[in-house]
């Protein structure tokens, strides 16, 4: 049955109470730590499409990252509904609903389509735990498997040729209002390819983080890990240092747009001939670690992966360039292009 089919309860209340339980569960999201704001505006978007409302993070997202700061946009009609739920009627609302965006869903890439499933099945798992949903079309919920795709990375040849250009960096006929922009660029490359940090960990780096050759870089799920700095690394940050005024290794404030066009702009600065993105620096310092005889394990903890199967997918990509050296190199592959 559809959640159309539900006619002898007030439709509009049992949103409404659906809509303050999304609330309440975003709020233990993001005060449990491990999701930043980010995810939870990815989790409202796709709670707000299942629940036929806009995006929840963003509709009631002060009174999400503030809970304890009334809001008169909060969704407070229904807290006193809380120990009173017709808890039938909302668990055929909510049945009603995953019939009625499976085909919806089905037409979504896999990736898309694991996410959305992840994130429904955990907001009813919660529920189910609170005893406020019995229903059981969320069995219906399957998520697809997916396989990680590895973004576009550096060549060896192209990094050594960007790190050549970097010794002489910023150019000598930049303008000056353009030195500072060279100056943050080569800095996001070298942490991102230096030292494998994901763009959001270099943005928030502060100078207590930093020590020697060692940095402490608090990563995903607020999990704390030590990364070695190479040497042109540890002295480009040190002579920052000496002139730096602030706590932020990045005197001014950057979003992740804003360094995504600095490394663009770098790659055409070193005249690369393909768009290279911010996050694809991590990804070749992780291939060309492994690439030079790494060890997954090491490089799982350099990388911060919580599992080893995130890291292992990078053995497929240097596995592909050794298949296609010998194709290229070894008599018998000569011997098939005859």
């Amino acid at each position: 049955m559809s959640s159309q089919g539900v006619k002898d309860i007030d439709k509009s209340k049992v949103r409404q109470a659906a809509l303050f339980l999304a609330v309440k569960y975003l709020i233990l999201q993001r005060l449990n730590k491990t999701n930043t704001a980010q995810s939870c505006r990815a989790y409202g978007s796709d709670l707000g499409f299942f629940l036929e409302m806009g995006n929840i993070y963003t509709l009631h997202r002060e009174h999400i990252e503030n809970p304890h700061v009334s809001s008169k946009d909060t969704p407070t009609k229904s807290q006193n509904m809380a120990s009173t739920y017709d808890i039938p009627a909302l668990s055929l609302y909510l049945d009603g609903r995953i019939r009625e965006c499976l085909p919806a869903w089905g037409r979504l890439e896999p990736s898309s389509r694991q996410r959305k499933f992840v994130v429904i099945k955990g907001f009813l798992s919660w529920l189910r735990e609170q005893s406020l949903y019995n229903g059981s079309s969320y069995r219906l919920l399957r998520a697809p498997k997916v396989n990680l795709p590895i973004p576009r990375i550096l060549t060896v040849d192209e990094a050594i040729k960007i790190l050549k250009l970097l010794d002489s960096w910023p150019p000598k006929n930049l303008p000056n209002k353009k030195i500072q922009y060279a100056k943050e660029a080569k800095l996001l490359f070298l942490l991102m390819y230096g030292a494998g940090l994901r763009v959001s960990e270099a943005l928030s780096l502060k100078w207590n983080h930093i020590r020697s050759q060692e940095m402490r870089i608090l990563g995903k799920g607020q999990k704390s890990r030590v990364v070695w700095t190479p040497r042109i690394l540890s002295e480009y940050l040190r002579s920052l240092r000496e002139t730096s005024l602030g706590s932020e290794v990045f005197q001014h404030k950057l979003t992740q747009q804003s360094a995504y066009r600095r490394i663009q702009w770098l790659a055409k600065e070193c005249q690369l001939t393909r768009p290279l993105h911010p996050h694809a620096l991590r990804h070749s310092y992780a291939t060309h670690i492994l690439g030079s005889g790494g060890d997954l394990r090491t490089l799982q903890d350099l990388l911060g992966h919580a599992s080893l199967t995130t890291t292992q997918r990078y053995t497929h990509l240097t596995t592909d360039d050794l298949g296609r050296t010998l194709e290229k190199h070894h008599p018998l592959g000569n011997a098939k292009k005859k």
